[in-house]
């Protein structure tokens, strides 16, 4: 019977060392998918905080500048040499539940039908920059009143209460205003280097906003006339 009953003994000890073991795997297991959730909801909060989004909500587009002739105020479209400046004003805000978005993270594109084998043939006949520069050089008019070297003229995005206040980041609730570069003629005399589009009532032109990765909006951008602060949109 001593036999039987340290045999019994036994037996209950090591169901209960299997159970403790048991039960600390199942503690363990717990802890390791609490902390992979804690990991995962930390690296989506990092994420939401970091990553810009929103969408461009565009009051409207009025042509700026028109100098179809290179290093010309001339606003003759058949000048001999074409391939100066054609530049819009564009008013616009952030729409709602956009977060704060860099200028570096926001782009513009224009595209156009090349006039192949005509005066106005280019290089490329599209053209894009960032919220943050236009890198182009700066139009006739701009140089001759002194004003190239202001935020607007550079192709930055202002206040539209003050032009003079270059923005970094865009935020809701605020209105904005980018002047945008249709055109580069690379400051060279031919057109066979140049790249955009031009004013012009005889095509229209596609201008998309993106924002980061994301995917464009699409504008179709149709000129009744030669006009500066003609309406466009």
């Amino acid at each position: 019977m001593r036999r039987d009953d340290e045999a019994s003994v036994g037996i209950g000890s090591m169901i209960t060392f299997i159970a403790i073991i048991l039960v600390s795997m199942v503690i363990c297991t717990t802890i390791v998918i609490t902390y992979e959730k804690m990991y995962q909801n930390q690296s989506n909060t990092a994420n939401k905080e970091t990553e810009e989004y929103g969408k461009i909500v565009i009051e409207s587009i009025f042509t700026y500048v028109h100098e179809p002739c290179w290093q010309s105020v001339s606003t003759d479209p058949e000048c001999n040499f074409p391939g100066g400046h054609h530049q819009l004003l564009m008013f616009f805000h952030l729409g709602p539940g956009s977060s704060k978005i860099s200028d570096t993270n926001i782009f513009y594109h224009v595209r156009c039908e090349n006039e192949v084998g005509g005066l106005h043939e280019v290089l490329k006949p599209e053209r894009g920059a960032s919220f943050d520069h236009d890198n182009a050089w700066a139009s006739t008019k701009s140089t001759n009143e002194g004003t190239n070297g202001d935020n607007l003229e550079l192709g930055r995005v202002v206040l539209q209460t003050d032009h003079s206040i270059g923005v970094d980041t865009l935020e809701m609730h605020t209105s904005y205003l980018l002047k945008i570069e249709m055109y580069d003629n690379q400051n060279t005399v031919t057109t066979d280097d140049d790249e955009g589009c031009r004013i012009t009532p005889d095509k229209d032109t596609t201008l998309l906003i993106v924002i980061g990765g994301g995917v464009p909006t699409e504008y179709k951008l149709h000129f009744r006339n030669y006009d500066v602060g003609e309406l466009i949109i």
